[in-house]
């Protein structure tokens, strides 16, 4: 299960990392664009990073944990209808109760946007930024929760898509705004706005096409009582994540002062990010629908230690290249002009890499449908966070607000994973997790030797020393022998089957297929398939092939090849032979018996 599961995972997880990586890459044009246009001692950047901490504030209380709720809940109903029941009740709690959410946060905005942004902005524009910032938070609400559904219904793709439109949209906008017409941080702001407004409109269409009526009071109450504990959470995380910034202005000498470190913190913070759109967030996406269908399985344990190690090893892998190449990397995306910038990037990276571990390790909090403790733990770690922040900011400043976070991040996901595995234990890989620390500690000194060079050869340079971490890791034995396996079977593609024939040879014809049995895929035609899993049907749909995999369960068992070895298969999985189940789990459930 570890392996095929590992694989699926795998594979949706590099789809959702491709569509971030587009579209991270499209929001990243705007840093060199705003940090030509805006100056290192100016408001702007530090009352765009600002409004940041409203709008994820804003989100998680108009939100009301449904976009996480409502993959729990869809992943308990099998029946269509009732799925559809669970999205038309959704879309109405949002409709309702979130709507009203954001009229008070509306009318509250005037006496929230004077503590939040400072005396540098306009009042007047300030309650503008803020009440626009909620309307387009309250319009994305519909979006995300559309994701939650792909990502239940297994489409990846058209969450990427979905993804691409919004951040084309809202990039495209907001060069033209604060480019051509000036509008600086407004621009950013009626950016934010439209592309929400388009996204809206298309999601409600999705919506539209997978909800059926009435609304059933009895769902709303389950979606709630699994969504409502994880809003204090949700709100605590948001906290951890940007509260540094408000912080950082408030606590820094002068108002002036404050907001420029804050804007210079935001950059840092934008590309520490990196480790989280790459990872992080895809493989979240990916984990989180898995999770709730493999969570009683036997292998559930060893899979998520196996996970947690990965995240470690990949997620350290980027965090070290953020932090070896900060200097060079501030230097080119912002012409020299934010430096100061590339002081704290190394701390952030690593603290998002400790936030990964928690996204994985909280597996058995969310396995157990115990969300309510996820409050008091991320408010632990809120309270540290805040408590360095005033012991460190005043001294130190950026830095202090860094070394915060990344002791905040790793206490989180150190509590986090303790109290997950006091629930559901799980078995963490510590040989393997001690050779990716010792692996990254050299690699970080050897860095740090290098003579000081020009901006590119110093690129090439520290590239070369960072391309020893896979190589070092190989070395010092951190792949197991399944995984050196499963990397060499990637390189040759050649399996043989039970009677010794190479499948791969022959996959451009119909010989080895016709081989093991005749065309209408009976008895004979499944005895050859018995040695190693085949993989001649990547390429040609054979009709051997065919037979297995277009509805082939029922096929199989209808026809006169239904040997002892099928007989046991239908009985495993309960099918009787006439119900007509669906493709996606035939494909999940490996409905050839013989690994096809």
């Amino acid at each position: 299960m570890i392996g095929s599961t590992l694989k699926t995972l795998g594979k949706q997880t590099i789809v959702y990392s491709t569509g971030d990586l587009l579209v991270k890459s499209l929001s990243f044009l705007l840093i060199p664009i705003l940090t030509n246009i805006w100056e290192p001692d100016g408001p702007e950047m530090g009352t765009y990073g600002l409004l940041h901490l409203a709008e994820a504030v804003a989100y998680v209380i108009f939100n009301l944990g449904l976009a996480t709720a409502v993959i729990k809940v869809l992943s308990d109903y099998r029946h269509t209808r009732a799925r559809s029941s669970v999205v038309f009740t959704t879309v109405g709690i949002l409709a309702t109760i979130s709507l009203g959410l954001f009229i008070l946060s509306w009318m509250a905005a005037p006496h929230i946007a004077g503590p939040l942004l400072g005396k540098m902005t306009d009042p007047a524009d300030a309650q503008l930024f803020l009440r626009l910032t909620f309307m387009a938070t309250w319009f994305s609400t519909f979006r995300f929760v559309t994701m939650s559904i792909l990502r239940v219904e297994g489409r990846p793709w058209l969450y990427t898509l979905l993804n691409i439109i919004n951040f084309v949209t809202y990039v495209s906008v907001a060069i033209w705004l604060v480019v051509v017409e000036d509008l600086g941080v407004l621009g950013i702001v009626y950016a934010n706005v439209t592309a929400s407004v388009v996204m809206l409109a298309i999601v409600l269409g999705i919506l539209q096409a997978r909800w059926h009526r009435p609304f059933s009071t009895e769902r709303a109450g389950v979606l709630l009582k699994f969504g409502l504990p994880l809003m204090p959470n949700g709100l605590a995380l948001s906290m951890l994540a940007l509260l540094d910034r408000w912080l950082l202005r408030i606590l820094s000498p002068t108002e002036e002062v404050g907001i420029a470190l804050t804007g210079q913190y935001d950059i840092a913070y934008r590309f520490g990010m990196i480790v989280s759109f790459l990872l992080i967030v895809p493989l979240r996406t990916a984990w989180l629908p898995m999770l709730f269908k493999i969570r009683d399985h036997e292998d559930a344990p060893a899979l998520i230690g196996r996970l947690i190690t990965y995240v470690v090893a990949l997620g350290g892998g980027l965090a070290l290249a953020l932090s070896v190449l900060a200097p060079e990397i501030i230097a080119i995306a912002t012409n020299g002009r934010w430096m100061a910038a590339a002081a704290p990037l190394p701390l952030i990276a690593f603290g998002y890499m400790a936030y990964g571990v928690s996204q994985v390790g909280d597996a058995g909090i969310l396995a157990r449908n115990r969300t309510s403790l996820y409050p008091v733990i991320t408010i632990t770690s809120v309270v540290v966070n805040v408590t360095l922040c005033a012991l460190m900011i005043p001294s130190m400043g950026m830095m202090g607000a860094a070394w915060a976070t990344l002791i905040a991040y790793t206490w989180h996901a150190l509590l986090i994973g303790r109290v997950s595995w006091s629930i559901s234990p799980f078995h963490l890989e510590w040989k393997r997790l001690v050779i990716v620390f010792g692996t990254g500690a050299v690699i970080l000194v050897a860095t740090r030797l290098l003579p000081d060079m020009g901006l590119w050869v110093s690129v090439i340079a520290k590239m070369g020393v960072l391309l020893l971490y896979p190589l070092l890791l190989w070395m010092f034995g951190f792949l197991s022998a399944d995984e050196r396996k499963a990397l060499a079977g990637l390189r040759t593609r050649t399996d043989v089957d039970g009677e010794g024939m190479n499948c791969n040879r022959t996959r451009g014809s119909r010989r080895h297929h016709e081989s093991s049995g005749d065309r209408r895929g009976r008895a004979s035609g499944s005895e050859g398939h018995r040695g190693r899993p085949c993989r001649g049907i990547s390429r040609l749909p054979v009709r051997c092939h065919r037979f297995y995999r277009n509805r082939s369960c029922h096929r199989f068992y209808r026809n006169r090849s239904g040997t002892d070895q099928g007989a046991r298969y239908h009985q495993r999985t309960g099918c009787n032979g006439t119900d007509r189940l669906n493709q996606a789990r035939l494909d999940r459930e490996h409905s050839c018996l013989y690994g096809c």
